[in-house]
């Protein structure tokens, strides 16, 4: 008696094979919560600006019924649209028909899924729900599948059915790169998360937040904010006396709740993060409260970037994103790493790159791109400071600053105090310009306070282009694309010298007709 078959290439043990979802072949609905619980967060709000703005300007009478309408109207063509969605899987192709009054009809290539992520905010989690995004290998305007909302357990299984039958495929064409393994690469304790953080953009939240308040409620919000700070200083002793000590207080204050606003964003998107390895795939799982797994196929990274600013590169950190060359929704997929020390980034980037051994050794740029860069950066500033000092020799306005110190000397002291920063920031720019190359990888460096490293697999490249201005055939300068497959992105290499531009424009262009003749799309180097 023969026995049964192994399980398809990329199914863990005790995971569903596809063969053991029957129900999947038969076009089947959303989980009827989808109705309510599936309604993008957009959507929400855009239905819901209307009574916002109406509440701000008219009163609640009018808000109410505007409310009234927009559920009655909303719940009814979300029940249509529930009725009428559809999808199935044969193993093969997945399908979807959606569409209330017009109709839609959707078929997706297993060997064109890209990425399989399932998110379970809160409220899905609660309810045992989750939804199932599918990201294709298409450019930015092939849309993505998002399957919201099905049951948890349903979800996971479309999802191992998914990655089942794209391994299979893939196991065909040769991307024997990746190790096959099941194994914890890197898991982020909450407070790394919050670090990371308090250490990078989500510093701006709070700014944002009420920058946008004040914008949408315009006057009310404004007159409330107004009187807020008569009633504060109305009361003596709650404020110094000093108007140095209370603006030192306030911006403490407001650093404090910034700090706060970052940490607790952070953990609620972060926390919990695991970077796992399942196969060839990267998976990432991360979220507190709401949880988002992503799965990126390591044979499709398209790019890696290390970026370190200058608070995490005093701490000895940096955070890493990977793009993969596909995906809806923008220019590629990217998933971030929030924070790493920096000693463990060479032994993450031989994770995420199957095809790096070491980074290659960089080539600092020739000091003749210490003038380009001075251009770059002194260009703005100089213009804006002689439209300064133009504007205030034809302005005569009689205006003084405590102290008796006119407003224009201070305007103009400004604006030159901006020229040695820039030029500052220029001689930091070209100290980090430099870039390398070995037979499988091309990696380049650049950035002023920031600074990122950017490697791509010369399997990506599929063109290279050059060029140069004026200024910099002067220099003996050149600036060298390299074109990489998908839509995530290029890789620049900025101001090169001649001689070298020319020897790595050969080899990048080696290495992208190499890429277009093999069967498997990536370079011979490894293989």
């Amino acid at each position: 008696m023969p026995s049964d078959p192994p399980p398809p290439t990329g199914a863990r043990v005790g995971e569903p094979a596809p063969e053991d979802l029957p129900h999947f072949a038969t076009p089947s609905r959303l989980h009827p919560l989808s109705v309510v619980i599936g309604v993008p967060f957009t959507q929400i709000v855009q239905a819901l600006f209307v009574p916002a703005a109406a509440l701000l300007t008219t009163g609640a009478r009018l808000t109410i019924g505007l409310v009234i309408g927009v559920v009655v109207v909303g719940s009814v063509v979300r029940i249509l649209a529930w009725q009428r969605f559809r999808f199935s899987f044969d193993g093969q192709v997945l399908r979807i028909s959606s569409g209330v009054v017009r109709r839609g009809h959707r078929s997706v290539d297993v060997g064109r899924i890209q990425q399989v992520e399932i998110e379970r905010p809160l409220l899905q989690r609660l309810t045992g729900t989750a939804t199932l995004h599918v990201e294709t290998a298409g450019g930015s305007s092939e849309p993505a599948v998002r399957l919201a909302v099905l049951d948890r357990h349903d979800a996971e299984q479309l999802r191992h059915a998914l990655r089942a039958r794209r391994d299979g495929i893939d196991g065909g064409r040769g991307h024997d790169d990746a190790v096959a393994d099941d194994r914890l690469v890197l898991a982020l304790g909450h407070g790394r998360v919050m670090l990371a953080a308090v250490t990078g953009v989500q510093l701006f939240v709070l700014p944002a937040l009420v920058g946008g308040a004040l914008q949408l409620a315009g006057g009310r919000l404004t007159g409330w904010i107004e009187q807020g700070v008569d009633l504060l200083l109305s009361e003596r002793d709650l404020l110094p006396e000093s108007p140095v000590a209370t603006g030192v207080g306030i911006t403490i204050v407001v650093l404090a709740l910034a700090v706060t606003a970052a940490a607790v964003v952070g953990l609620v998107r972060d926390g919990g993060f695991r970077l796992e390895r399942s196969g060839t795939d990267l998976v990432v799982r991360r979220g507190l409260v709401g949880t988002h797994d992503s799965t990126v196929p390591l044979p499709r990274v398209q790019l890696v970037e290390v970026v370190r600013n200058p608070l995490r590169r005093l701490l000895g950190f940096a955070s890493l994103r990977i793009h993969s060359a596909g995906g809806a929704g923008g220019p590629d997929r990217r998933v971030t790493i929030p924070l790493v020390p920096t000693h463990d980034v060479p032994s993450l980037l031989t994770e995420l790159l199957p095809a790096l051994d070491e980074v290659p050794e960089l080539v600092a740029h020739p000091a003749a791109a210490r003038r380009r860069a001075l251009w770059r950066w002194l260009r703005p500033s100089t213009t804006l400071a002689v439209v300064v000092w133009t504007a205030t020799h034809l302005v005569d306005l009689s205006v003084h600053l405590p102290g008796d110190v006119p407003w224009v000397t201070v305007v103009r002291l400004l604006v030159l105090a901006m020229l040695p920063v820039a030029a500052g920031l220029a001689l930091a720019d070209h100290r980090h310009l430099a870039h390398g190359i070995d037979d499988r990888i091309v990696v380049t460096r650049r950035g002023a306070l920031s600074s990122t490293l950017r490697l791509a697999p010369l399997g990506r490249v599929q063109a290279v282009t050059s060029r140069a201005n004026p200024f910099q055939r002067h220099l003996g300068l050149q600036t060298l694309t390299a074109h990489l497959a998908g839509p995530g992105g290029d890789l620049e290499v900025l101001d090169v010298g001649d001689a070298r531009a020319d020897d790595l424009r050969e080899r990048l262009v080696e290495h992208a007709a190499a890429s277009l003749r093999s069967p498997t799309g990536s370079s011979p180097g490894r293989h």
